[in-house]
């Protein structure tokens, strides 16, 4: 009897230390799942319908039993509420901390910008590059909501950067945009300066994209504006460069031709005698305040000062000395880069013709045999190419003292839309 209770008692002990065993062992895989290293993983998506296993299976760098996975996944209930997108996992150092991520709901932002001076069919391209991004804009469709316009969406967006999540819609961004720019446009139209030759806030806007296109410096966006609206009180044509160029398209390739400026159409300011029916490009917050608050100046010219900024004249006499001024700076700077671009030519030609005499003393000296002068004077390279037509090139002299004359027309340089020749006005 006293053997049979030793051996119940031995029987005991054993299974109670196998199972104090199993139970620290499987305690301890467990909390070897809290702090399980995972894959460097930078973004991770998560697909409607996907299960907390397969998160594991894709994440785990050790996956361990799938029994002691679905038991973990019980004890940590709050991890099977996994919420589909995408998500940045940089930070996650372990397999908690990434499904904590993954739970939260916090989806990895994109972002999307929309740059001023841009024009909408550049930004509708860029769109359809953002892979993230479903494209539900259709090809010559208008989207509803662009109410200023219903019909042409140029110019109806907001210059800034929108945050989006994977999956979102393109027609959403353009739809913030649009709501960001009509409250902004709103607020400053009901702040406008008084006798404004400007009817609605669309006009205001038009006025605005050819002040973003007309110079880069924002510093200069009330200025410009002032011209122009001097010139729309005086009923004087706008002559501006950038509507021109606009309303030819893709006939534009840098230069603003005789032709073009003649050209009827109805963007071509050297020809219509008022706003065009739509603005040219995206206006930038500060370009609208200067449209609608510009400064108060008796300015009717600008024109280029060959330093990224502009001359302003309050009159022709004045406006023609200015471009007189700009050509012969041209000129000037021009004459320059080809003494720079000659002197590094003759610098070269001296240092091959160098080489060539050292390779000339090393085959008389090793002789007809002597490999270590063959090729020695194959430099391979030209002595320098012609130095290329200088970025601010502009007409022959006699061609921009009749243009000035006759329409006073000037040189633009620094400027957004890509002309030469800075508009003039008469």
């Amino acid at each position: 009897m006293l053997s049979f209770l030793k051996y119940l008692l031995v029987t005991a002990l054993l299974l109670a230390v196998t199972i104090a065993g199993g139970y620290f062992y499987v305690v301890g895989r467990l909390d070897a799942i809290d702090s399980a290293p995972i894959r460097k993983v930078d973004v991770y998506t998560v697909a409607p319908g996907t299960s907390p296993q397969k998160v594991v299976d894709d994440l785990a760098l050790r996956p361990e039993n799938r029994y002691l996975y679905r038991l973990w996944f019980r004890l940590n209930p709050e991890f099977a509420a996994l919420k589909a997108g995408t998500y940045s996992l940089g930070k996650a150092q372990n397999l908690r901390q990434a499904l904590e991520l993954l739970c939260a709901g916090r989806e990895l932002a994109f972002h999307f910008t929309v740059v001023e001076g841009t024009r909408y069919e550049q930004i509708i391209a860029r769109l359809a590059r953002e892979k993230d991004l479903v494209m539900d804009l259709e090809d010559g469709k208008v989207p509803e909501f662009f109410a200023l316009n219903p019909n042409n969406p140029e110019g109806l967006l907001f210059a800034e950067s929108y945050s989006y999540t994977a999956g979102d819609k393109a027609s959403a961004v353009l739809k913030r945009s649009y709501t960001d720019l009509a409250r902004y446009l709103d607020a400053q139209w009901k702040s406008r300066d008084d006798d404004l030759p400007l009817k609605t806030p669309y006009e205001a806007l038009i006025l605005a994209s050819i002040v973003e296109k007309e110079t880069a410096r924002s510093g200069e966006y009330q200025l410009v504006a002032s011209v122009f609206v001097n010139r729309l009180n005086r009923r004087m044509k706008l002559q501006s460069d950038p509507t021109t160029i606009y309303g030819i398209k893709d006939r534009y390739d840098g230069n603003i031709r005789r032709r073009d400026l003649e050209d009827v159409n109805p963007y071509n300011t050297y020809v219509i005698p008022a706003l065009p029916p739509t603005p040219i490009a995206v206006a930038s917050k500060a370009a609208i305040h200067a449209a609608l608050h510009p400064a108060h100046t008796d300015y009717l010219y600008f024109v280029a000062d060959g330093s990224g900024g502009h001359t302003f004249s309050r009159t022709l006499a004045e406006h023609n000395r200015a471009v007189s001024q700009y050509v012969k700076l041209q000129r000037e700077q021009k004459k320059q880069k080809k003494a720079a671009a000659e002197s590094e030519a003759s610098q070269h030609a001296a240092s091959a013709e160098e080489e060539s005499g050292t390779a000339d003393s090393d085959d008389a000296a090793d002789g007809p045999d002597g490999g270590a002068a063959a090729g020695a004077h194959d430099s391979g390279k030209s002595p320098g190419a012609a130095p290329s037509k200088p970025s601010g090139a502009t007409k022959p002299a006699s061609a921009s003292r009749r243009s000035a004359s006759a329409r006073a027309g000037g040189h633009r340089a620094g400027g957004r839309s890509g002309s030469r020749r800075r508009a003039g006005h008469r």
